[in-house]
C-alpha cells in the first residue's frame, strides 16, 4: 500500500505484499513478470522473482527487507519494479515507504538488596572439638537489566571457633539463586556456654554488610 509506511527499528527485519496485474486482454496468453526492489541506503530487499500471470488476473507477491543497525530514524521510500520477462519494454513501478522509529530505551537497572537465609541457624548444640554446617541460600533480586553480582562470604567468630565457607565467594544474574555451605569447628578448649555468632555477607554492589546469626550451644 504505498498509502501506508511499514513501521520498524533499527536492525529489524519485515516483509510487504507487491501485487501484479496483467492488463492484457483475454486472447493473450500468460505473461511472466519479473518483480524486483533495488536496495537503498541503510535497507537491503530480497532477490527479484518471477511469476506468471494470466490476462486480467494478478498475482501478489512477499518480500521481506533488513534494515541496517546503524540506519537513522526517518522515512524511506522503496520502488518495486515488474516486468515483463519476454518483452521488457513493458514494465511498471509503484512506491512503498518504511518508516525507522527510534528505538526505544534501554530498561532501567533496578537494584534490590539480596535475600539472604541462613538455614539450620540454630539453637544448635556442638560439643568441644566437633563442628557443625550451615547452608546459606541467597537470591539476587535485582532487575533483569542489571549484571550479575558477586556476593564475599566471611565470618565473625571469637577465637573458640573457625569457619571455613565453600565458596566463599557467590556469583548471582539477576533473579538467580545460589548455596554456600558454613561448616563451623570448636575448639577442643571451647567453655560451656551459648555463642552468638555472625556470618557476613558483603559485595561491590551493595553498601552494606549483611549479617546472619548462628546460635550455638556448647553443653
Amino acid at each position: 500500500n504505498p498509502n501506508t509506511s511499514i513501521p520498524t527499528l533499527p536492525g529489524a527485519s519485515g516483509r510487504f505484499a507487491v501485487v501484479v496485474n496483467n492488463d492484457d486482454s483475454l486472447e493473450c496468453g500468460n505473461q511472466k513478470f519479473t518483480v524486483s526492489v533495488p536496495t537503498i541506503a541503510g535497507v537491503s530487499f530480497a532477490a527479484a522473482q518471477t511469476v506468471a500471470v494470466a490476462p486480467k488476473g494478478f498475482a501478489t507477491l512477499q518480500f521481506t527487507f533488513q534494515v541496517g543497525t546503524t540506519i537513522a530514524p526517518g522515512t524511506y521510500s522503496f520502488k518495486a519494479a515488474a516486468t515483463n520477462a519476454d518483452l521488457p519494454t513493458y514494465s511498471s513501478t509503484a512506491t512503498g515507504s518504511i518508516r525507522v522509529d527510534t528505538p526505544p530505551p534501554p530498561p532501567a537497572c533496578v537494584r534490590t538488596y539480596p535475600l539472604f537465609s541462613l538455614l539450620n541457624a540454630g539453637p544448635r548444640h556442638v560439643s568441644p572439638g566437633g563442628d557443625l554446617s550451615f547452608t546459606l541460600v541467597a537470591k539476587n533480586r535485582n532487575s533483569a537489566a542489571c549484571l550479575p553480582i558477586a556476593v564475599n562470604l566471611s565470618s565473625t567468630l571469637p577465637s573458640f571457633f573457625k569457619g571455613v565457607w565453600s565458596p566463599s565467594t557467590i556469583q548471582m544474574p539477576s533473579g538467580s539463586s545460589a548455596k554456600a555451605e558454613f561448616r563451623l569447628t570448636a575448639s577442643s578448649a571451647v567453655p560451656p556456654g551459648t555463642y552468638n555468632l555472625l556470618v557476613n555477607y558483603s559485595s561491590p554492589d551493595f553498601s552494606a554488610i549483611v549479617h546472619g546469626s548462628l546460635v550455638v550451644i556448647v553443653p
